[in-house]
């Protein structure tokens, strides 16, 4: 099983080394200054496949025009939040604004969703008891949990690459993908090493309170290492901000991917499965990867709307 983990980490490392070094590329070029382009068709990939792993969680055997719904709606989310890549230079005075758009995309989802479940409606939902939900609403209930679950720290993930300058948007990108999975693995190795106290076992008994310990000190490293060495050496993105912030910054994408990796864990154990997909050998599926990027991304992005600005 190490062996097939290691195998899967080295893969995906690699892909997104390539991704990232192109996508820099890229955005430097005079003749095409959209940055984060190469960004955009990543998380509609990575959208699509944890939606169909969502779905297939929730809902084993349910029918493709509700699956394909869940992964329209959460794509409309991403590709809405994509928008401002296509203006050059974007228009600050827009009247949409940025985070306008993952919303319109959310709208246009749970209008889909809607429409889909009207065109199929049948009667099964007088089966419904009194004060509980009918399946047409728990459908919809998942839908809009993917899109708010998926889409919309996919979005922001994207909004993330656009924000100020090339160098600066592609180092938090990386910052956001890069400290929780340094924190990821020193708690799984100190866990392993030397955990005793289980945090949290009713939702994920394998975690424990000493590999957190360990995955709080290897996250506010590896923020140490983006911000003081990945950032000037190979971005040639000089923060100004205080030292201490770089602290802060690990501590808080440390905490909430931790959260999102629970969050997830929580949404496996109540479908009464190990692993989202077996897309990944040794790893699971796709939102087993993710799962605490989707609660990083969104605490980065407020994080430098507040500090960057």
């Amino acid at each position: 099983m190490l062996h097939w983990r290691l195998f899967s980490s080295a893969l995906i490392i690699s892909a997104l080394l390539v991704s990232v070094y192109f996508d820099f590329q890229w955005g430097q070029a005079t003749s095409w200054d959209r940055q984060g382009v190469l960004t955009t068709a990543l998380v509609l990939v990575f959208g699509i496949l944890a939606a169909l792993e969502l779905d297939r969680l929730t809902a084993p055997t349910r029918f493709w025009p509700q699956r394909l719904t869940m992964i329209f709606a959460t794509t409309f989310v991403i590709v809405a939040g994509c928008v401002p890549i296509f203006y050059v230079p974007y228009p600050v005075n827009c009247a949409v604004g940025r985070l306008g758009w993952p919303v319109l995309g959310g709208m246009m989802g749970i209008l889909l969703a809607f429409i889909v479940e009207m065109v199929r409606f049948q009667s099964e939902t007088t089966d419904a008891i009194e004060n509980q939900a009918g399946p047409v609403t728990r459908r919809i209930g998942l839908v809009a949990l993917s899109m708010v679950y998926i889409g919309l720290p996919l979005a922001l993930l994207a909004q993330l690459r656009q924000m100020d300058s090339n160098a600066f948007g592609i180092w938090a990108l990386v910052s956001v993908l890069v400290i929780p999975k340094i924190s990821d693995a020193g708690a799984y190795f100190v866990g392993r090493s030397f955990g005793r106290n289980k945090l949290i076992p009713r939702v994920s008994p394998g975690k424990t309170i000493e590999g957190a310990v360990g995955g709080l000190v290897m996250g506010v490293l590896g923020s140490l290492l983006m911000w003081f060495v990945i950032g000037p050496y190979v971005f040639g993105v000089t923060l100004v901000q205080p030292w201490w912030l770089s602290i802060v910054y690990g501590l808080l994408l440390t905490i909430v991917g931790m959260f999102g990796d629970l969050a997830e864990s929580l949404i496996k154990r109540d479908c009464a499965s190990k692993d989202s997909s077996h897309l990944l050998p040794g790893l699971g599926g796709v939102l087993d990867v993710i799962d605490s990027i989707l609660t990083t991304t969104p605490a980065a992005y407020v994080f430098w709307l507040v500090v960057h600005w």
